[in-house]
């Protein structure tokens, strides 16, 4: 009876033994990983992974922000001409595409106002010389005794007040036209003419038209110089850290597709519209050929000054996450092998 309880003990003991070396988990092989030898990746167990991916390294001049825009005039040589008298349009000697140079006469105006600003200048010119007369003859009383010191200094009082009327009223005609010294005739003919040299780009008025210069509109004349030209560029905000003012730009237009303008960052925009979420960007672009139109839309690249280093962390994607064999070339060019946790550049 002992020999055959010892028999069973022995065998549900050996039995329990073989079960539980059974439930140990098996020992994981770890999967073979491609291996780099010069410019040749093997992949282990297979020919053609279908996770092998293909991705460029590019350096941060060759991955530039593309933009879009339009060109303007070059504020910093444009002026616009306005009446600043009132009256009727005489004479348009002013054409557009006219070049034209500082000082060129645009049109003439009859406004009355000019005649009455003459007549300032003279009015102030003979109440000053009768203040000189009257303090001159102060003066030489004084001497004798005639008149009291205090009548003196109001005499002086008095041409001081004549000549500051004097200057005031020609240094307003003076812009206009002359001072009218001298007791010459008086008339009512202005002249518009031209702030800058240049070219006249635009023309809002006609012979006969009343103007006026309190009134709200466009100006009379703008004068530009066209062979230098502002782009306006809608900068994302996003991308406003990668464009600094120096940076070069690469203009390129629907009007000449195979010719690209180069352009300079000027200033970026201190606020972000808030409809577009864009920042302006403005640049000057040389337009000596004269092939540039303002107002015409444009597309723009500019080299960014941040960027990723030509070999890095990088992503590709893909299904999976990739990482193992990584290699970059002579021509720029990296293999990325899936078989990791995440990317990887090595």
């Amino acid at each position: 009876m002992n020999t055959n309880f010892m028999t069973l003990t022995t065998l549900v003991l050996t039995l329990l033994g073989l079960m539980a070396g059974c439930s140990k988990p098996a020992t994981e092989v770890a999967p073979a990983q491609p291996t780099v030898n010069g410019a040749v990746v093997a992949f282990p167990g297979q020919k053609d992974p279908p996770e092998l991916r293909l991705a460029e390294v590019v350096a941060a001049s060759e991955r530039p922000v593309e933009l879009a825009g339009r060109l303007v005039w070059n504020e910093d040589a444009t002026a616009r001409v306005y009446a600043p008298f009132a009256g009727r349009v005489e004479r348009m000697l002013g054409q557009v595409g006219q070049s034209v140079l500082k000082g060129a006469p645009l049109a003439t105006l009859s406004a009355p106002e000019l005649g009455q600003a003459q007549a300032d200048v003279q009015r102030a010119q003979a109440d000053e010389r009768q203040a000189q007369r009257q303090l001159e003859r102060a003066r030489s009383l004084v001497e004798v005794g005639a008149v009291s010191r205090k009548d003196l200094e109001a005499s002086e009082a008095d041409q001081a007040r004549a000549w500051a009327e004097l200057q005031r009223a020609r240094a307003r005609l003076a812009p206009y036209g002359g001072t009218a010294d001298g007791g010459g005739a008086l008339h009512q003919s202005l002249s518009l003419v031209s702030p800058v040299s240049g070219v006249v780009v635009e023309r809002n008025l006609n012979p006969g038209l009343e103007v006026r210069p309190d009134a709200s509109g466009p100006a009379l004349f703008v004068v530009s110089d066209p062979r230098s030209l502002w782009v306006m560029l809608d900068l994302d905000e996003t991308l406003l850290s990668r464009v600094k003012p120096g940076a070069r730009i690469e203009l390129t237009t629907a009007a000449w597709p195979d010719e690209t303008f180069a352009a300079t960052v000027l200033h970026v925009g201190e606020w972000v519209d808030p409809a577009s979420r864009t920042v302006k960007v403005r640049a000057r672009v040389d337009n000596s050929k004269g092939h540039l139109r303002a107002e015409m839309f444009v597309k723009g690249k500019i080299e960014a000054h941040d960027g990723l280093p030509l070999v890095g962390r990088l992503r590709v994607p893909g299904p999976r996450p990739l990482r193992t064999a990584f290699r970059a070339t002579a021509h720029g060019r990296a293999i990325v092998v899936a078989g990791g946790a995440g990317p990887e550049a090595r």
